[in-house]
């Protein structure tokens, strides 16, 4: 009735690690190398595009992208093609879309001039059909396939990158230097060389005779995607227009510093969409065997969110109680171009934030993998939203820079204490009672970085050294073994007894 995929989950893991990294380097490594090769200033304007070009590829990222993963995931071998193409057909409306709107709201509304207008679409162009095929075989869990393709574009990227990045500003090429916007051609070549990979090994299954054909499942992967890319506009949105928004209230080089650590706290962001690329289409084949004595998703799920909470959330209290104790660190790592001895909580927060979501992840993949709760996803995501919002009403105005991050952070808290309650209601308790824990962990943190003032900070830092020694060491043990468990490797074709897909959409399937 059921089979082991050839692949177990720990090999899929240590896949998307690599491919994690590659992504890493060329979206978050390379910004942050021109933030300290050429300073807050560039880094500050390079961010403001590279933001908008992420900002509009959430539909796709967050939304288009997960869906056609999810029902991949959920179909039979043969109708995932079918998925395949829906998404195809999809992610093309919405960059004919974007070329035609985008021009005349970043002309007229942003005053954007023609280079920077070139410049947001082509590289959102890129981000879009990178993410929507990454996610198309995260959906089909061929991440063998995936990393294959990345290291062969990232091979091509690393020339651009020292010729347009680096070595302009070592031999000072006036040219290259008085104009910013080269900078993003080794993006542009990255995704280019990725696309070019895909048409060459697609090229055969092109068919344009059907385009502005749609199967009924269109309307089911569309609502889906509505509601997952909602959540991630009010989500994972909020820190690109943070950094929009504050070019209207920050100088450039608070602007700089705002920009250059969001970008490397990014980081953590990109681990939270790999691991949550990972989650959801395993997530969702293992909903195919609920049944009322075996319940294989809610155990995972909430086993992964145990271990995270200890490894992670330990790690960064011990993490943030040292930048309190020496910001200088942060000032040796930014070159001394930043100014960190003054701006070091700026990091804290945005880091807390990233940390919420991070070990929150499994959370939303279960969330995502079911149609019924998916619809709660962008109730959540607004009520982080409008947390945010108010919080940069009352806050920006009287403490500055440290308004917006402050923001971030507040708004993550409130996400991640409505996620756990509401997963820990539908589920009966099976998932969610990390949440006790969690809190405890942060209060602490909280309580030690408050203590600074008055107690020896090696005192707290041996502290929480013991502390996050024993919680990763147990943490990553208990990880282990789960990777391990051949139960949670399973894969079930389909099977209309047991999927969690219905019959009535077995039938659109094959229309």
């Amino acid at each position: 009735m059921s089979e082991l995929d050839t692949k177990s989950i720990g090999s899929n893991f240590i896949f998307s690690l690599f491919i994690t990294v590659i992504i890493g380097l060329v979206n978050i490594v390379y910004p942050l190398v021109i933030g300290l090769v050429y300073g807050p200033e560039t880094m500050g304007n390079f961010s403001v595009l590279f933001y908008w070009s992420t900002l509009l590829n959430i539909p796709i990222s967050n939304g288009i992208a997960p869906a056609i993963t999810r029902y991949i995931a959920a179909s039979s071998t043969n109708n995932k093609e079918t998925v395949e193409n829906i998404g195809i057909k999809l992610s093309i409306y919405y960059i004919a879309g974007i070329i035609l709107i985008y021009p005349i709201i970043g002309i007229f509304a942003f005053k954007l001039n023609v280079f920077e207008v070139l410049i947001v679409v082509g590289i959102t162009i890129g981000l879009v059909v990178h993410y929507f095929y990454r996610n198309t075989l995260q959906g089909l869990e061929k991440f063998k396939t995936l990393l294959k393709m990345e290291t062969i574009s990232f091979l091509i990227f690393i020339p651009g990158m020292l010729c347009l990045g680096i070595l302009p500003k070592v031999f000072e090429w006036t040219f290259l230097l008085d104009n910013y916007y080269f900078l993003f051609l080794p993006m542009l070549i990255f995704h280019i060389a990725f696309t070019i990979y895909i048409l060459v090994i697609k090229r055969k299954k092109i068919n344009f005779k059907s385009f502005f054909k749609l199967p009924n499942l269109t309307n089911k992967i569309l609502l889906y995607a509505l509601f997952v890319g909602l959540g991630g506009l009010f989500a994972f949105g909020m820190s690109k227009i943070q950094v929009i928004i504050s070019d209207l209230f920050l100088d450039d080089f608070e602007l700089g510093v705002l920009s250059f650590w969001d970008s490397a706290i990014a980081a953590i962001t990109l681990l939270t969409v790999a691991l949550g690329g990972l989650l959801l289409p395993r997530i969702t084949n293992l909903q195919k065997f609920h049944k009322k004595q075996e319940f294989l998703a809610e155990e995972f799920v909430n086993r992964i969110l145990w271990y995270l909470t200890f490894i992670i959330s330990s790690i960064a209290g011990l993490v943030f109680l040292l930048f309190g104790s020496f910001p200088k660190i942060l000032d040796v790592l930014t070159l001394n171009k930043y100014n960190m001895e003054t701006y070091w909580l700026v990091v804290i927060l945005l880091c807390f934030k990233e940390i919420n979501f991070l070990i929150l992840t499994p959370a939303i993949s279960y969330i995502l993998s079911s149609d019924k709760f998916v619809k709660f996803n962008p109730i959540s995501s607004f009520i982080y939203s409008i947390t945010v919002i108010v919080t940069w009403i009352l806050m920006v105005p009287k403490v500055g820079i440290f308004g917006f991050p402050a923001g971030i952070a507040i708004g993550s808290l409130i996400h991640s204490l409505v996620i756990l309650i509401f997963i820990l209601i539908v589920s009966k308790k099976r998932i969610g009672l990390h949440i006790i824990p969690l809190l405890t962990i942060y209060a602490l943190n909280l309580v030690s970085i408050i203590l600074l003032s008055f107690i020896n900070y090696i005192i707290l830092l041996i502290i929480w050294g013991i502390i996050t020694l024993v919680s990763i060491a147990f943490g990553l043990y208990k990880l282990i073994k789960l990777l391990k468990d051949s139960r949670f490797s399973q894969t079930l074709d389909y099977d209309l007894v047991e999927s969690n897909i219905t019959s009535e959409e077995n039938l659109i399937l094959n229309e």
